[in-house]
This record gives structure tokens, sequence and C-alpha cells, in this order.
């Protein structure tokens, strides 16, 4: 699942090991796309104090948090009103202040590509992300934010701050530019998988079941609106309706789970590494599944399968 990414980014992160994200909450949420679709909307809107304070704590700038906030205190109309007024010797600010005036200066001359590249030369953004961890998915991230600005470079200013904010709302499974890089771990989900073959595939975690249905109600076309009620001492009393429902959608789920569970496993070219808790008793995840395959004791099914069990509660087949 998509929600489990951010466990394996960090643990590859902690190891130094280059990945790319094909798919899930991966691109519009990175902190690179996230600083720069907040400069949009400052240059749009200077009155918009919270993405202001995103591009002042943002590698852009990186002002203090100290530094925000007395800012801010001096001046209650906005923080932008704070930002142009401040007489604050502090070096940082006052490149702040006289970058984000000249930018807003020349947002009705630029267009939005050409906006975003003038403030990547004038604040030395991509230098300052690419010596970050993982710093070349980083830069290859705003190139693809440039790339999909020129692609609209026909839209004003405003109208692509607000197609970024409806991409961020509607396309969360949007995935990070492609990097093609030497060793890179590639992290997607089975269904991004499709088509695609690679020469080691990990499936981890298939201990991991899909939660029991516990919907009070189910609608399908061949018993339209079933109910899951209460008898008067407060026990479950599903109806005929909802037992057959509930019992054809778990027949489809069933089905899809099988479908997915082929496509993981034939995604591979030369080695295949499955592993799962074992401990998981659900009826229905994917390492039960193929435990049940494996304890047939079928030679033809175990012969190319090494089998470790690392502790007592977790098995990696």
């Amino acid at each position: 699942a998509s929600s489990a990414f951010a466990f394996y980014e960090e643990a590859f992160r902690a190891a130094g090991i280059p990945y790319l994200t094909t798919a899930g909450r991966g691109y519009y949420i990175r902190n690179e796309v996230q600083d720069l679709i907040h400069l949009l909307r400052v240059l749009s809107d200077p009155s918009d104090d919270l993405a202001l304070v995103g591009v002042l704590r943002s590698p852009l700038f990186a002002l203090d948090d100290a530094t925000i906030v007395r800012l801010r205190l001096a001046n209650r109309r906005s923080l932008w009103d704070a930002l142009l007024d401040s007489a604050e010797a502090d070096t940082v600010l006052q490149f702040a202040r006289a970058t984000l005036h000249e930018l807003y200066q020349q947002r009705a001359h630029l267009t939005v590509p050409e906006l975003l590249r003038a403030a990547l030369n004038q604040t030395g953004y991509l230098a300052t992300i690419s010596a970050l961890p993982n710093g070349v998915q980083r830069c290859a991230n705003v190139e693809k934010l440039i790339e999909a600005a020129r692609r609209t470079s026909t839209t004003s200013l405003g109208d692509f701050s607000a197609y970024l904010e409806e991409l961020l709302n509607a396309s969360p499974r949007e995935g990070e530019a492609p990097l093609e890089a030497a060793g890179s771990v590639r992290l997607m989900t089975v269904h991004a998988s499709k088509g695609l073959e690679f020469p080691v595939v990990v499936l981890p975690d298939l201990g991991r079941g899909s939660p029991p249905n516990r919907e009070t109600w189910l609608a399908q076309r061949s018993y339209g609106f079933a109910l899951r009620l209460r008898d008067e001492r407060g026990e479950r009393a599903p109806s005929t309706a909802y037992r057959l429902a509930l019992h054809d959608e778990q027949q489809m789920e069933q089905a899809e789970h099988e479908r997915l569970l082929y496509v993981a496993l034939t995604r591979t070219i030369d080695y295949l590494i499955l592993s799962g808790d074992e401990t998981h008793r659900k009826k229905q995840n994917w390492l039960a599944t193929l435990l049940a395959i494996v304890q047939q004791d079928d030679a033809a099914v175990l012969a190319p399968l090494q089998i470790y069990h690392h502790t007592p509660s977790d098995t990696v087949a």
C-alpha cells in the first residue's frame, strides 16, 4: 500500500540507498515541490501569509523562526507588508526582501517557467537541495515542475497556482520525476508495476491484510441498498440482502486479491524476495495464500524456493 511508502523512503535515506518513488503520495507533497508551489502562491497573492512563511523557512531563504515571528509581530497587517517595511540589518532577511520584491515586479513580464528559473538562479536553490539526502531526485522533481509550467506557459501565474492546488488535492498518486540512476530502488504499488519487469523484485509486508468489512450498508445492483441493522438487544442483525451482498463483495475482493498477487509475482526476471509476518493470521493476505501453497509439500513448487525463518514470529518465503 502506498500509505506505507514513507517508512521505506526513510529507511532508504538512512541507509544511503538511492530510490525513486514511482507512485504513492510522492510528488506534490515533496518539500522541494511545496517550496516552489508556495513561492508561486506568494507571487500570485502576497497576502497569503501561510505560503510566505513556507517560502521564508525553505532553503530558498532559510530564515529562522524567531526572525519570522518578530516580523509578524512588528506588522499586524500582513507578513508581506512586514517583510517589505522591515529595516532590520539581517543580511538573510534583506536578501529575502529584495529577491521576493524583484520577483514580484517581474511576475507580469515573465512566463511561469521563466519566473521559477529566475528564482532558482537568484537563490541558488538547486545547489542547496542537491547537497541534501536524495539530492539528485529533488532536483529532478524541480525540473519536472518547471516542465509542467512550460507545457502550460500561456496560463497566468494565478491560474497555474490554482491548477497546482487542484492537482495536489485531486492527484495524490502523482509519481516523482523519472530518474534513471544505476542502483536506484524503484518504490511502487503493484498497480503501478503492471506491464513492467525488473531483475530483482521485493514484495514486503505480505502478512498485511485487508480489514474486514464493517460497513453498516452495502449498495449493489443485484440486491439494492442492503443494511446491517441491530436488533432490540443491540446485537448485529444483518438482513438477508446484506448477507448476500456481502458474500458477493467478498468473492469480488478475493478475485481481485488473486489477480494482484499474480501481477506482483510475475514482475521479476531473476529473483523474487517475499517477506512477511507469519503471526498475522488474517483470512485474506498474500502471505497466507503463499504459505498454503508451500505447505502442500509439492516438490515442483518447493524446488525453486529458499525459505528462511528469521525469528519465531517472522517468516520470509
